[in-house]
C-alpha cells in the first residue's frame, strides 16, 4: 500500500504544478538615476561677443538613469550667492524639449536671457551652474560646477593666426642686424556695431614655466595685421628678459589679442614659435684658404653679446694674414687692419676699414679677439690650460698647466690628480676678466659639459690620469669634456696579442709624455692606443720617430729590452735600449 499513496501524491503535486499564475506588472512608482556635468569645464569663463551673436555654446551632461514609464526632462539651471537650486537665478528647458541631455546657447540666446534678469551690458556675474532631471515624481540636480559670465558691451569677430605657421622648426635670428625681421600676421576682426576699432597685440607666451610673456604692439598703433621687428629688437629684448644663453633653442607659443574697448578675443589657435640667436664673426685669409664662403667662425664671447668676438689660432712657420668679416661671402663685410694703435694692445679697425690685412708672423698659438663696439682688434699670444688643485700646478695663475691645440678653438691637456680636485680651464696671466684683452677663464655652466666664463670649478673624474677636452666646435656654446685615461702600447707577441686588455700600460710623466718598457724575443710591430676600439690611436708616419695619429701604419721595434717614450702633444716617440 506504501507505493500507492507515493504514486497519488506524485500526481497530485505535477498537477499543482502546471496550474497558470497571474502576475500584477503595473509600475507603481519612478526613479531617476544620478548623473554628471560634462560641459564647459570647472570655473570656466564666458566671454558673450556682441559681434558674433550666432556663435553658440554647449552645455552638456550624461543622462540620468529613467525609471520604467517616464522618460526625464531636463532644465539648466543658474544660482547666485543670493539664489538656491530649488529657487534658482535662471532656469532653461534643454534641447528638444527638454528631452537631450545638452542645452544649447547662442551668444545673443544667453545675453537676452541675463539682460531680463536684470544683468547689464559690460557686466560680470560668478554663477554656479548645475542640471535638473525631472520625471514628475522625482526631482534630481547634477553636481553645482562654477562659471564665470561675462555680457561685452562692445565686441569683435573671431580670427586666426597666418605667419609663422606652428612649427617645431627653428628660426634663426641674427642679433647685430636690424634690417633683417620676423613678421607676424593674422587675419581681421571686425569689431560689432558701435564699438571702437580693434587694436592688436602680438603674445610670444614661453613654453618655460616661470616665465613672463612678451607683448608686442602690432605696426601702424596697433591697428594693423602685420607686426615685423627687427631681429636685433627681439633679440635683445630675450637678452633683457635673462635668455642670456644664444646657443639655446627657446620655445614660445605666439598668439594675438584683438581689443575693443574693454573687450578683449585672443586669436582661434596658438601657433608653436622655436627661436635662437645666431650672430657670427669670421676669420677669412691663409687659414682658410681666403674661402669668404667659409670662414673659421669666432667664439661669440657672451658676456659681451654680439660686441666682442674671439678664436684661438695657430700660426706655423709661413706668417699668417687674415681679416675679420660680419658676414660670410661680402667681401664688403671686412675689418682690417689700420695700423694705429689702439690702448691696452690693440689696433684700430672698422667696418670695412683698413686695407692691409692683419699678419702674424711669429709661430705659436694666438688668442684673436675683435671688440666691434670700440672698433679695436687684439692679437695676443695665448692658450687654454688648467689652473686649479693639481700636482704641480696649486692654483698657481701665472702659470697654467698647458697641452696640445687640437684645431680652431679646441685643446686637450692631460693631467694627473685625484678624484674631485678642482680646477679652472684658464689662459693663465690673473683672475681679472671681463674685458676684452684680459686673461678668460672657464668653469662648468647650468649643466655637466657646458662651459661659460667664469663659471663653477670643474672636477677631476679620475684619481690617476685625466684627459680634460676645451670644445669651441660651437662658437655659440663652448663645451668640455673630463674622461678617465690611460695610454697602451697595443700589438703583437710581447705587446699583449694586440687585445687591449692585455696591452702594456705606460706610465704619464707629465706634459703629455708617456713612458713603458717591454723586452721582446724577435721583431714585433705595435701602436700608441688610448681606447678598445681604437678610436684613440698613433702609428708610423712619414717622418722618423713622428707618430701620426690613427695612422694606417703600425710601429716597428726589434729583438731586445726596450724604453718607449710618447709625447702625446707633439706625438714625437723614442725607442730605446735599457
Amino acid at each position: 500500500m506504501k507505493k500507492y499513496y507515493l504514486l497519488a501524491f506524485s500526481i497530485l503535486f505535477m498537477l499543482g504544478a502546471c496550474k497558470k499564475t497571474d502576475f500584477d506588472t503595473t509600475v507603481t512608482g519612478e526613479a531617476l538615476g544620478a548623473f554628471q556635468l560634462a560641459s564647459p569645464a570647472v570655473s570656466s569663463h564666458l566671454l558673450l561677443n556682441p559681434a558674433t551673436p550666432a556663435e553658440t555654446i554647449e552645455f552638456s551632461w550624461t543622462a540620468a538613469k529613467p525609471g520604467v514609464n517616464a522618460a526625464p526632462v531636463y532644465s539648466v539651471v543658474f544660482v547666485d550667492d543670493n539664489t538656491t537650486l530649488e529657487n534658482p537665478y535662471l532656469t532653461v528647458l534643454a534641447d528638444n524639449e527638454g528631452k537631450d541631455p545638452k542645452k544649447t546657447f547662442t551668444h545673443q540666446s544667453l545675453a537676452n536671457l541675463l539682460a531680463e534678469k536684470g544683468m547689464t551690458l559690460g557686466g560680470l556675474k560668478n554663477f554656479r551652474w548645475a542640471v535638473k532631471a525631472s520625471n514628475g515624481t522625482t526631482d534630481v540636480f547634477t553636481e553645482l560646477r562654477p562659471i564665470d559670465i561675462t555680457t561685452a558691451k562692445d565686441g569683435t569677430t573671431g580670427f586666426i593666426l597666418l605667419s609663422p605657421a606652428s612649427s617645431a622648426e627653428t628660426i634663426t635670428l641674427n642679433p647685430v642686424s636690424s634690417a633683417d625681421s620676423l613678421k607676424f600676421n593674422w587675419t581681421k576682426s571686425v569689431p560689432s556695431a558701435g564699438s571702437p576699432a580693434v587694436k592688436y597685440t602680438v603674445v610670444l607666451t614661453p613654453t618655460e614655466e616661470g616665465r613672463d610673456p612678451f607683448r608686442f604692439e602690432s605696426n601702424q598703433n596697433g591697428t594693423d595685421t602685420l607686426f615685423a621687428i627687427s631681429h636685433e629688437d627681439l633679440a635683445n629684448a630675450l637678452t633683457d628678459a635673462g635668455y642670456t644663453d644664444a646657443g639655446a633653442v627657446l620655445h614660445f607659443n605666439w598668439s594675438v589679442e584683438a581689443k575693443t574697448g574693454e573687450f578683449v578675443l585672443k586669436a582661434q589657435y596658438d601657433n608653436e614659435l622655436a627661436l635662437n640667436r645666431e650672430v657670427n664673426m669670421f676669420l677669412v685669409g691663409t687659414l682658410n684658404g681666403w674661402n669668404i664662403n667659409e670662414g673659421i667662425k669666432m667664439i661669440l664671447d657672451k658676456r659681451n653679446f654680439a660686441k666682442v668676438f674671439y678664436s684661438y689660432i695657430q700660426v706655423g712657420a709661413e706668417p699668417a694674414k687674415f681679416k675679420f668679416f660680419a658676414k660670410a661671402g661680402d667681401w664688403g663685410s671686412g675689418y682690417g687692419n689700420t695700423g694705429i694703435a689702439a690702448p691696452n694692445g690693440g689696433v684700430e679697425t672698422g667696418y670695412n676699414v683698413g686695407n692691409p690685412d692683419i699678419e702674424i708672423s711669429t709661430p705659436g698659438i694666438y688668442r684673436v679677439t675683435i671688440d666691434i663696439e670700440n672698433n679695436i682688434y687684439y692679437i695676443q699670444q695665448k692658450q687654454v690650460g688648467i689652473v686649479g688643485d693639481v700636482p704641480g700646478q696649486d692654483w698657481n695663475v701665472n702659470s697654467p698647466l698647458f697641452g696640445m691645440y687640437t684645431g680652431n678653438n679646441s685643446f686637450t691637456i692631460l693631467v694627473s690628480g685625484e678624484e674631485g680636485k678642482e680646477f679652472k680651464l684658464h689662459e693663465g696671466g690673473g683672475w681679472d676678466s671681463g674685458l676684452p684683452y684680459q686673461p678668460r677663464y672657464y668653469g662648468r655652466g647650468n649643466a655637466d659639459g657646458l662651459l661659460v666664463e667664469p663659471g663653477e670649478n670643474l672636477k677631476l673624474v679620475n684619481t690617476g690620469v685625466n684627459k680634460v677636452v676645451f670644445d669651441g666646435s660651437n662658437v655659440q656654446q663652448l663645451k668640455y669634456q673630463i674622461t678617465a685615461y690611460q695610454m697602451k702600447m697595443r700589438g703583437g707577441g710581447a705587446f699583449g696579442g694586440w687585445d687591449f686588455g692585455n696591452a702594456i700600460s705606460m706610465n704619464y710623466e707629465g706634459n703629455g709624455i708617456w713612458k713603458g718598457s717591454v723586452t721582446v724575443t724577435a721583431a714585433e710591430i705595435f701602436k700608441f692606443c688610448a681606447t678598445d676600439d681604437w678610436s684613440i690611436n698613433y702609428g708610423a708616419s712619414s717622418t722618423a720617430n713622428v707618430a701620426l695619429f690613427n695612422s694606417n701604419d703600425n710601429i716597428s721595434i726589434g729583438a731586445g729590452s726596450w724604453q718607449i717614450q710618447f709625447n702625446e702633444y707633439t706625438l714625437a716617440y723614442s725607442i730605446t735600449p735599457l
